[in-house]
Formats: structure tokens, sequence, C-alpha cells
């Protein structure tokens, strides 16, 4: 079960592109304890729609070249993990997670789990 659901995100993203509210006005109004949240869920809809908000429970697995895409974007530009996040519709901490591995073992370290998909 998902913590907050589709129609609570798009709500809040709405209210706060609207430039009515801040974050802080938004987390009480509607009872989400972390700002982190709210400004994850309008930095996904300012750059995909409102419909990237709905809630899957899907598992999807990256390629390596994907997850290097992921790190050289984030590594050249200078946003934050959450706009990178919301370009690439993942989380926040998955950018975090492929970016240290890319750091300790380079490209390789971007394979399934760090290690090699397929072993001899």
């Amino acid at each position: 079960m998902t913590k907050y659901s589709t129609d609570l995100k798009i709500e809040v993203a709405k209210q706060y592109l609207s430039g009515k509210y801040s974050y802080s006005t938004l987390a009480q109004m509607y009872g989400i304890k972390s700002l982190s949240n709210i400004r994850v869920w309008t930095a996904k809809a300012k750059a995909q729609g409102f419909e990237s908000l709905r809630v899957t429970h899907q598992y999807k697995s990256y390629s390596p070249d994907e997850k290097l895409a992921v790190v050289d974007y984030y590594r050249t530009h200078d946003v934050g993990v959450h706009i990178v996040a919301a370009k690439f519709n993942i989380s926040p901490s998955q950018v975090c997670s492929w970016n240290k591995r890319f750091e300790e073992d380079g490209a390789s370290g971007l394979r399934r789990n760090g290690k090699e998909e397929n072993p001899p």
C-alpha cells in the first residue's frame, strides 16, 4: 500500500504550482510530514505532467546504459537529485544510489547489484 494516493499527490502538486501555497502550508493542510515529498511531486508533475504521479506497483529494471544516462545527466547538469529523478521518472534515492555506485566502481558498478549480470 502506498502512503499517499494519486489524487492527493495531484491535488497537492496543482495547489503548489498554482503559486498560492508554499510547501510548508501544503504540508500542514494535507498532513504531509516531509516537505521533500511535495518537492518530488511538483518537480515530477512539472517535468512530465500530472499523470506521472499515478501510483503504480510495477518493478522496472534498468539497463546499465539507462543507469549511466541518469548518472551522466546528474553529474553534468547543475540540478539536484529531485529534478533528475523527475526527468527520468525514478526516485531521488535511486539517482543517489546509482551515482554512489558509479563513484565507487565506475560504469561497471552500474550493472545489476554492482556485479556482472552474466557471471562466468
